[in-house]
């Protein structure tokens, strides 16, 4: 089983304990990620789209989070390994400490990826499209500004269709956070998890594409 929401595909994302215990449901849909973030900082409970999630699983303010990324075959799940070219690009760009992969299973892959990515919705959004677009082989020098217009323009070849026109709306941020080397600046309690018209909801608002300030 796992929670789509409005999207489906072959490659589901789980987040795990430091000790490499899965904490929910496999997820197609990026937002859940963020939806679990913001429960564990603003101590409130998450229920949204068959997602939910209490505070206390995990920490916060950890050093490094484990991501599981699972396929349906062999063949996806080996190209799913070549996504850490472009997650080191971009890492290197921003100043970051560099992820790494290691196996998890005959067909998944865990991603030890540094805390910075996890510190804003618009990051945790970002790694998780990161890793779903970067499944084409991009060699290891690969220039990740370069490779996201490709993959805007319908030129790199993808397990979620849906990703390739996110990126072509994004493409403005995209370009902005590489050639500023950052993110745009975030707080967790400027979002919501339910109606507040004077928040921004969590779920389907915070990340690369749908957070709409710049700076």
């Amino acid at each position: 089983m796992s929670l789509c929401q409005a999207v489906s595909g072959p490659l589901t994302l789980t987040l795990l304990s430091p000790e490499g215990r899965r904490l929910h449901t496999p997820i197609m849909c990026k937002d859940y990620l963020q939806d679990a973030l913001w429960s564990e900082h603003m101590k409130k409970n998450v229920s949204i789209y068959g997602f939910t999630w209490t505070p206390g699983k995990i920490d916060p303010d950890l050093n490094e989070y484990l991501l599981a990324a699972d396929t349906k075959t062999r063949e996806q799940h080996e190209s799913v390994s070549e996504s850490i070219n472009l997650i080191r690009a971009w890492e290197s760009r921003l100043g970051w400490t560099n992820s790494e992969i290691v196996p998890g299973g005959e067909t998944t892959w865990v991603f030890r990826t540094h805390r910075k990515w996890w510190q804003a919705p618009i990051r945790i959004s970002t790694l998780a499209l990161l890793i779903r677009v970067g499944t084409h082989r991009p060699p290891k020098n690969i220039d990740g500004l370069e490779y996201m217009k490709a993959v805007g323009s319908g030129k790199v070849p993808l397990l979620y269709a849906i990703d390739g026109p996110v990126v072509q709306a994004a493409m403005k941020r995209i370009e902005n956070i590489w050639n500023d080397k950052k993110f745009p600046k975030q707080k967790w309690d400027e979002f919501t998890n339910t109606y507040d018209p004077t928040k921004v909801g969590i779920h389907g608002s915070s990340g690369l594409r749908d957070y709409k300030r710049y700076g």
